[in-house]
């Protein structure tokens, strides 16, 4: 181990999938450098799921910086006052080592993570060499996208150029007593009790892809009337406020209604009440990881190229990834029409991957 190093600072810009994935990388740099000050530099709405947990310092939020898109946006007046304000802070604490978690699919995505590592003025800079898009980096990791290794065992490989342990992947949540005695009252007043059979589903996903990053909601009111005939389950229909018009189209499709609680509640509470759960379903998004992290028994609808990097769990996590493999991984014509490709995904293949692994929970 480095004795040398102080302060490490990390970046990772994404969702709360995006930061549960990396809590493994975190716990692992704190346990190697318990006396090393951690600061994460992420979005302020996306840290509510890993704050609590005990790896981390400080968190850093700059949304004018993290949020930016398009090249125009690095030169307006909010980006850059971002930017003063957190060299600012950079130069208080001196960093040793910037950490970056991105997948650097393009190349304007190169600009964040490249000024962010600069401005950090670490003298080591770790990160993913997407294409020979960290040539900023001094320390990287190639990107592959054809070897299907799950992005938390990338991560801890990435760490694991610091000496860093890279084995435990289990992502973490910190739900307090309070979101529990929440859940647990919503939970009786919509009349579910301890015995039921409670199923979880995820039929949205981020609301600035939802067209394109989700299956047909109409699709997840066919298996939820199914499942709920089939194994007199309670359903659950979870998501947040920006999803409320596109999950009440599963709703309105089921014949069974389920409990629609989407917009309902804030993530913690959301993450407590998917704890109750026997079972989850979902498109690819952050309360799948969520179900997933919590030990739920989960199936995950994927889409073009993703699922070689968030659907590859390890057995021991309970999880069954559904996907159309076609080669490339990511041509252009399909990124575009990421929708279709997703609806070549059947309700019997749906269904089929359902029952294999919830008959595994009555040990059928």
């Amino acid at each position: 181990m480095d004795k040398e190093i102080k302060n490490i600072l990390v970046l990772k810009i994404g969702g709360i999938g995006d930061l549960l994935l990396i809590t493994p990388a975190l716990r692992s740099l704190k346990e190697s450098y318990p006396n090393a000050g951690l600061y994460l530099l992420t979005g302020s709405k996306s840290a509510e799921i890993v704050n609590g947990l005990p790896y981390v310092n400080e968190f850093v939020f700059c949304d004018e910086v993290l949020e930016a898109e398009g090249i125009g946006s690095l030169f307006s007046a909010g980006f850059i006052s971002g930017l003063f304000r957190l060299r600012k802070l950079f130069k208080k604490n001196r960093f040793d080592v910037f950490i970056e978690f991105q997948n650097i699919l393009t190349l304007g995505g190169v600009a964040k993570p490249f000024i962010l590592s600069v401005l950090s003025g670490a003298n080591r800079k770790l990160g993913f060499d997407t294409e020979g898009r960290g040539f900023f980096l001094t320390e990287k990791l190639a990107d592959s996208r054809e070897d299907r290794k799950h992005v938390i065992e990338r991560n801890l490989e990435l760490v694991g150029l610091l000496g860093c342990d890279t084995k435990d992947m289990k992502p973490e949540i910190s739900i307090d007593s309070k979101d529990f005695g929440y859940a647990r009252n919503l939970l009786v007043s919509k009349k579910i009790e301890d015995t039921d059979f409670v199923i979880g589903v995820h039929a949205g996903a981020n609301p600035k892809y939802i067209e394109q990053r989700s299956w047909l909601p109409e699709n997840f009111a066919s298996v939820i009337d199914k499942l709920t005939e089939k194994y007199g389950a309670k359903v659950i229909l979870f998501g947040g406020e920006d999803e409320r018009d596109w999950i009440k189209r599963a709703y309105d499709c089921a014949k069974f209604k389920p409990i629609n609680l989407a917009g309902e509640t804030i993530i913690k509470q959301t993450a407590a009440l998917i704890k109750r759960c026997n079972f989850f379903l979902a498109n690819d998004s952050g309360l799948m990881h969520i179900a997933v992290a919590l030990g739920v028994p989960t199936v995950g609808i994927f889409g073009c190229g993703d699922y070689g990097l968030y659907g590859t769990y390890p057995p021991e996590f309970n999880f069954t990834g559904i996907w159309k493999e076609i080669k490339p991984a990511y041509p252009k014509a399909v990124r575009m029409r990421y929708d279709r490709y997703m609806q070549l995904v059947s309700v019997d293949e749906v269904m089929e991957a359902c029952i294999v692994r919830i008959n595994t929970l009555f040990n059928r």
